[in-house]
């Protein structure tokens, strides 16, 4: 799509190269950084929590580029759908991002290092917390040897609704509702689950006040 070349060895690093991105974990950044001996070119990294400021004491022109998605190895993405967010240490490099955003997805927003952090941790809420909410509800089902896939119209609802009118909006349920009753039956039913009792009955709370 823009000419990209995968490199997995320090040796083969192309050293006449333009861009160099940095796909890998953020304790790795720092790592392969010193490792890959190249100083001119734009160097960015791909984290949605880390600094660009990392690249500030070894090179020249830096920046971000990050894609605001989960990535699976066996799974194709259609990245013209997903956002990413640039930022760069100064306009030439930015506009440099853009351009080459631009050629990957049509949805490229400007940000800074705080707004970024504050874009990641909304991720994790939306993302990884949600997704912990699954495995507990495919282990309530599994007890009973009903396949979570039952879940699947209901969840793809629930996302398609947040997305059309708002989370607050398409917020349902036994404590939206104020119906104690349901939700004192829950609470008992997990009564050899103490923490996720706690939970529950936390997730309910906030249900309530976020509504009021």
């Amino acid at each position: 799509m823009v000419g990209a070349e995968p490199i997995c060895k320090y040796d083969d690093v192309n050293k006449l190269s333009n861009i160099y991105i940095y796909c890998i974990s953020d304790d790795a950044v720092q790592w392969v950084m010193n490792h890959i001996h190249v100083h001119e070119g734009l160097h960015i990294h791909t984290s949605g929590s880390l600094s660009m400021d990392i690249f500030k004491k070894t090179r020249t022109d830096y920046g971000c580029l990050y894609p605001l998605q989960t990535f699976s190895k066996d799974k194709k993405i259609d990245l013209r759908k997903i956002s990413f967010f640039i930022e760069a240490n100064n306009r030439d490099n930015l506009n440099i991002l853009q351009l080459l955003a631009r050629d990957i997805s049509g949805n490229v927003y400007e940000i800074t290092d705080e707004d970024k952090k504050y874009i990641h941790l909304a991720a994790v809420f939306a993302n990884n917390f949600s997704n912990l909410m699954y495995i507990k509800a495919e282990k309530i089902l599994r007890e009973k040897r009903i396949p979570f896939k039952v879940l699947g119209n209901l969840i793809q609802e629930g996302i398609n609704k947040a997305k059309k009118i708002g989370p607050q909006k398409a917020q349902t349920g036994p404590a939206i509702r104020g119906d104690n009753r349901i939700i004192d039956q829950h609470i008992s039913m997990l009564a050899n689950e103490p923490e996720w009792q706690e939970v529950y009955t936390i997730l309910s709370d906030l249900i309530k006040k976020e509504n009021l």
